[in-house]
């Protein structure tokens, strides 16, 4: 505790043993303060009540006390918590033995009257009504964040602006979790609605920080899972920025400063709060929904995967979302650009308490969690008539299924093989089904129209449907395998078109034959931050949520769906394995393999009209 930094020494003064003429300054031991709670006049059991700067709390007997040790120098303050008040501080003077902090009830009525604060980007910080005046570095963070694009992200208004034309009218409840800060009545609003603050800075400071409570049995987002809480005691300052008395939510039941008005809530650590909207099942919006789904289509799933999942009891969301701050003391800066320790500045956490606010993932790739969510294995067995490559991927990382979120996301396995430095042809094995796109279908003939030099066909043979372990009804032995949408194609041999007459087209040799043909671009290796090339057909594998349309249509925006028709996701701490065959090799062998993540399929990117972006997670060469 604190107050063990003011104890005297026992033993010989070190500087009377050296001689040294300096007067001995003894210091007072700790003293014992009973201090008393109060909720609105009457004394309270179990409010929290801790020492400035100790980091420990105890809680008030049946009297409404507590015994705390509190250092004989200074000032100590001692603070109150209490689930139904704002946390509040008092000083403890050093002729008291006894203080007496009272708390009151705040209303819990919310106040659509309150406009949501302004969470201070970089060039708007100089007042302390923007919370980036005090939190420089969690505002820098935010700043940076995908939670500030929520509501102006290209994908998203393009989405919003597909559904529009879809279904004039419709909101499809976008501006819930996406622009939940728009000032007024909360839920039910449109994401046209979002405009200056709200739009600019999609999910703030205030959004968050104001939820009370998190009902995860009601609609997601601002439409009822989250429990906003806007003040409504008016304030006798007579500031219009401070028209209200303030109120706030967070994960600290020691934190006095009445421009907060904190209160402390355990949604804040436990992950509870990230279930607000990181978990949606949706009511189809255009068509039926189908009858596997009576609670409506799972969109997004991240929290439920989380919580059932191996890190659901050890491992909350900010675990890897949040990561520990070392360079900060607390979360208003103090020790890196506040120097004063006491009510206004706070006291220093311990150690990894503060977490950046950077909530990192595929938008944010410095945070590098993509590449410590996946790994590849390999193995290869190789003989002068083919090479055989054995390729497992792990979800080796995440806490939720790989990938996650967006059911537009994918995660794309590609195998290669070369002899003496030139590309093996594939001749047999998994491949990456129909989501990894292509140019164009068609027979297995040379009619290819509008083909071009350097593309290739990649002939195939499907043989029923492959099973799979993934999410929900799509595990292992729940379903039969031809009611889990994996199409058992393998690939049968590639052929390079070397010239175009008019539709016909002429290939380095003869196209195999096969059940179907592909056209494909010229084959390329993943780059990083580049848009994904067509790569169904060729040898992988690809993980994801593929959504349905009301006529059938597969891997569709979620606004559009009304079944899931696959989902082969990897669970926490799962693998999946597939055989790939090539050509022989008399010289020598190389294997390789990268593992991707897409944001969206090239289809649905064209759709939309948004550019679609590949990051490279693992690449392993053998």
């Amino acid at each position: 505790m604190l107050w063990l930094l003011f104890l005297a020494c026992d033993g010989p003064d070190p500087a009377q043993d050296s001689g040294s003429e300096e007067p001995v300054v003894e210091q007072e031991g700790p003293r014992d303060v009973r201090v008393g709670v109060t909720l609105d006049g009457e004394p309270v059991q179990g409010a929290m009540v801790t020492l400035g700067g100790s980091n420990v709390s105890q809680p008030t007997d049946a009297a409404g006390e507590v015994v705390l040790s509190v250092p004989g120098v200074g000032l100590p303050v001692a603070i109150a918590g209490h689930p139904d008040a704002r946390t509040k501080g008092t000083d403890v003077p050093s002729d008291s033995d006894a203080v007496l902090i009272a708390l009151q009830r705040f209303s819990r009525a919310d106040n659509e009257a309150y406009p949501f604060a302004n969470p201070g980007p970089p060039d708007d910080r100089l007042t302390n009504d923007r919370c980036g005046h005090c939190h420089v570095t969690i505002a820098d963070d935010w700043y940076d964040s995908p939670h500030r694009t929520a509501a102006s992200n290209p994908a998203v208004l393009a989405a919003y602006g597909a559904l529009q034309a879809k279904l004039p009218g419709e909101t499809g409840a976008c501006a819930d979790c996406h622009a939940p800060g728009i000032d007024g009545v909360l839920g039910g609003r449109d994401l046209a609605e979002a405009s200056g603050r709200a739009s600019e800075h999609g999910v703030h400071c205030d959004v968050c920080h104001k939820v009370e409570h998190v009902d995860l049995d009601a609609p997601a987002g601002v439409a009822g899972r989250l429990g906003i809480l806007r003040p409504s005691e008016e304030s006798s300052v007579g500031v219009e920025s401070y028209a209200w008395v303030p109120l706030s939510f967070g994960p600290y039941g020691d934190v006095p400063n009445p421009r907060m008005g904190a209160v402390q809530r355990p949604h804040f650590t436990d992950g509870t709060l990230c279930a607000g909207c990181h978990e949606l099942w949706q009511d189809p919006l255009s068509g039926d929904a189908s009858a596997d789904w009576p609670d409506g289509v799972p969109v997004h799933t991240t929290y439920s995967e989380w919580r059932d999942g191996p890190y659901g009891d050890s491992a909350p969301c900010n675990t890897c979302h949040m990561p520990p701050d070392p360079d900060v003391g607390n979360s208003g800066d103090l020790g890196n650009l506040v120097d004063a320790e006491g009510v206004a500045g706070g006291w220093f956490r311990p150690p990894g308490a503060v977490r950046r606010h950077t909530w990192g993932g595929p938008r944010t790739p410095e945070s590098r969690l993509l590449q410590l969510a996946g790994a590849v294995e390999l193995e290869v067995v190789a003989t002068a008539e083919a090479v055989d490559v054995t390729a497992t991927v792990v979800n080796a990382g995440a806490g939720h299924y790989l990938p996650t979120g967006e059911p537009l996301r994918q995660v794309v396995l590609l195998v290669e093989a070369r002899c003496d430095g030139a590309v093996l042809e594939p001749i047999g094995g998994a491949v990456i089904p129909d989501e990894g796109g292509w140019l164009a279908e068609g027979s297995v003939g040379s009619q290819w129209p509008g083909a071009l030099p350097g593309e290739q066909v990649v002939v195939l043979q499907r043989s029923g449907s492959r099973d799979y372990d993934g999410w929900g009804p799509f595990a292992a032995g729940v379903r039969v395998a031809e009611s889990k949408g994996l199409p058992n194609d393998e690939v049968v041999g590639v052929r390079t078109i070397v010239s175009m007459s008019g539709d016909v087209a002429t290939f380095d040799a003869p196209l195999p034959l096969g059940d179907r043909a592909l056209r494909l671009p010229a084959p390329t290796w993943p780059v990083d931050g580049a848009a994904p090339s067509a790569t169904a057909g060729r040898p992988g594998q690809l993980f994801a949520r593929v959504l349905a349309g009301s006529e059938g249509a597969a891997g569709v925006p979620h606004f559009a769906a009304t079944d899931v028709r696959r989902d082969n996701r990897l669970a926490p701490l799962a693998e999946s394995s597939s055989l790939h065959r090539f050509a022989g090799c008399d010289g020598a062998l190389e294997t390789r393999a990268v593992l991707t993540h897409r944001s969206m399929p090239a289809r649905v990117s064209a759709e939309l009209g948004v550019a679609a972006v590949e990051r490279v997670m693992v690449e392993v060469v053998r």
